[in-house]
């Protein structure tokens, strides 16, 4: 049972890989947020782009009522105490934050994730 094709070497080989790679994404965060309470995403500002459903539950008790209210604030003022805006300005991965504020008490990871670009 062997494959009698070769593997394509790049992206470049799919008809459409603007569609590959947006499905790629879309699996890889799927599967994040089945691992993890809740996912938050900043752009290179340290301003709030996304969360996730998960992460949506604890935006009442931070003194918000929905999503909305939070996307393109600075993480700081959702996320108090958070190290994300170091993680942002030096690309150095915290593989281990504790996080405390309304919400409870979080352990927290925080990686810088780039375009092949470098954006």
């Amino acid at each position: 049972m062997g494959y009698d094709r070769p593997m394509p070497r790049s992206l470049d080989a799919f008809h459409d890989s603007d569609r590959v790679l947006r499905l790629a994404a879309e699996t890889f965060f799927d599967h994040l947020s089945e691992m993890c309470e809740g996912i938050l995403v900043v752009d290179k500002s340290a301003r709030i782009v996304w969360v996730n459903d998960r992460w949506q539950r604890n935006i009442a008790s931070l003194g918000f009522s929905n999503a909305d209210e939070i996307i393109g604030r600075p993480v700081e003022e959702v996320v108090p105490n958070t190290l994300m805006r170091h993680v942002v300005e030096t690309g150095k991965p915290i593989l281990l934050d504790i996080l405390e504020n309304k919400a409870g008490t979080y352990r927290c990871r925080a990686s810088r994730c780039t375009t092949t670009r470098g954006r």
